[in-house]
């Protein structure tokens, strides 16, 4: 009896042990199912944030029979893994009011920020779909969502001229496209005629972030082809003002007042009437959103290198990379500041100076990045009631500062974009302002958008068949891009608490059940 009981007990043990070893092989396994459903979902992320950065071509995306911008007809990617049986589905969501399909809530229930993108993207194991793309309820599969809010390294400028409080305006405002073939002239709309004021299309846009007409003075030596735009919310009364006092100028006319929102990217809509106004080629409105705050604090090892205080001549700088200048920046007379091609490919990214102090162009002919995009160069300052001074000077760059007052004066010419506190032009300068700077297709690209508070969720957290493709051909996946931080990327900002299991707490951060702060 004992010898029985014993076997018995033997056979129990045994059998315990074969159904825990079983249980842990399942479980291994369905570890490794969960980890190969979120570096899919990792993978789609980097893809979509490829194709952000490097266009792919425009084709018939939505299947209308007409060519178009991916992101604007599509903006969806589908990656099949086949080695590990996993695949991604991901879809970029944007909110740039003037471009097609902006959405200020994403389908997870995350906010949108204005001038913001946001990923999702599902990972998926074993996956079974029905006919309309969705995961087949009943089926066993692994899935893992991550969710990614998109933040620019650079104010965008989408108008030639902004301040954030005042601008004076008394020369010209004009317009040119770096990305056609140089030397660049500012566009008379094909007259022929080289009169920017004729062209039909009012790109030169000034703006400021208020609702004071006296805060917007334009005087009448301007000659503005651009809308003329004041803060959100400004009462009609304020424009009635502006439109007024510029009609009131010897030879002036009265620019019509907009009754459609004047959209910050895009093209600018042809203007109804005669173009060749006097003073402003355009109409007067107002912001759809309020200009975005960018966080300009870098961190220490964000910067490639810190240039010293004092001057240092002429400057070379190496692509793609973050300096940062102690004191002010100068440059003078037959000073440059040029950005080098670093790996010889031909193509010159895009480099951020940071200058703590001033910035100062003085006599120089065609000194500050001379004859190139002026995406390729962008300043800052950082330093609460910077100065910058342009005499006599000729620059292609982006210039901005969000507490800076800018002075262009005696003959100067800015080729890009002027963002500060407040903006002088006098009658003898001009800023020639670059249309590709508000192209959205290219926005991600130009102003280093970087991936910051991305969620993990398990499960699909969004039915797969709305994140596409949605049309008859979609862009062949790039190769997946390393896990790094773009060059240009600050880091990010404190990783908030985890939020509860849920899709999307609404809070525009993209958090979720396990934040992970990563950029990619």
């Amino acid at each position: 009896m004992f010898v029985m009981a014993f076997a018995a007990i033997v056979v129990v043990f045994t059998a315990s042990i074969g159904a825990q070893a079983t249980y842990n092989l399942r479980l291994a396994g369905n570890r490794g199912e969960i980890d190969r459903a979120y570096y899919s979902a990792q993978t789609g992320t980097q893809l979509i944030l490829s194709l952000l950065r490097e266009p792919p071509e425009e084709v018939d995306y939505n299947g209308d029979g007409v060519p178009g911008p991916w992101l604007a007809e599509d903006a969806s990617l589908h990656l099949e893994i086949p080695a590990t049986n996993a695949e991604a589905k991901a879809h970029v969501y944007h909110n740039f009011q003037g471009f097609p399909n902006p959405q200020p809530v994403a389908p997870d229930g995350t906010k949108i920020p204005e001038d913001h993108f946001y990923i999702i993207s599902v990972g998926v194991v074993n996956g079974v779909y029905d006919a309309d793309g969705n995961l087949k309820s009943g089926i066993e599969y692994e899935a893992n969502t991550m969710g990614s809010t998109l933040n620019p390294s650079y104010p965008l400028t989408p108008q030639a001229i902004f301040g954030y409080d005042e601008i004076d305006v008394d020369g010209q405002v004009a317009h040119f496209d770096s990305s056609t073939s140089g030397p660049w002239a500012v566009d008379d709309g094909g007259t022929g005629t080289g009169d920017h004021m004729a062209c039909p299309f009012p790109e030169g846009t000034v703006g400021i972030a208020t609702k004071d007409d006296t805060k917007m003075i334009i005087r009448e030596n301007a000659k503005i082809d651009g809308h003329i735009i004041f803060g959100v919310g400004t009462p009609n009364s304020e424009k009635i003002d502006e439109q007024t006092a510029i009609a009131s100028f010897p030879g002036g006319a009265s620019p019509p007042i907009a009754t459609t929102p004047l959209f910050a990217y895009g093209r600018s809509r042809q203007i109804s009437g005669t173009p060749n106004q006097p003073n402003v080629n355009g109409e007067i409105g107002e912001l759809v959103t309020d200009p975005p705050v960018v966080d300009m604090n870098f961190q220490p090892s964000d910067y490639y290198q810190t240039l010293p205080s004092g001057g240092m001549g002429s400057i070379t700088l190496q692509e793609g990379k973050i300096y940062e200048k102690n004191g002010d920046l100068r440059i003078v007379g037959s000073d440059t500041i040029t950005v080098n091609d670093t790996n010889g490919d031909g193509e010159i990214e895009d480099t951020i100076m940071v200058v703590h102090g001033n910035i100062s162009f003085l006599n120089c002919t065609i000194g500050v990045n001379g004859k190139t995009p002026p995406r390729q160069l962008k300043i800052y300052s950082d330093d609460a009631g910077a100065q910058f001074n342009m005499q006599d000077s000729t620059a292609f760059c982006l210039v901005a500062g969000k507490d800076m007052v800018a002075d262009i004066n005696t003959g100067s010419t800015l080729w890009g974009a002027v963002l500060a506190r407040k903006v002088v032009l006098d009658q003898t300068s001009a800023v020639n302002y670059d249309v590709t700077l508000r192209d959205p297709t290219l926005i991600a690209d130009i102003y280093g958008y970087y991936l910051v508070g991305s969620s993990i969720v398990s499960g699909a957290s969004v039915p797969t068949g709305t994140l596409g493709p949605t049309g008859t051909t979609a862009p062949a996946a790039p190769a997946p891009a390393p896990a790094t931080a773009p060059a240009t990327a600050p880091a990010p900002a404190p990783a908030p608490a985890p939020a509860p299991a849920t899709s999307g707490c609404g809070c525009g951060c993209g958090c979720g059940s396990m934040l992970v702060m990563r950029k990619l």
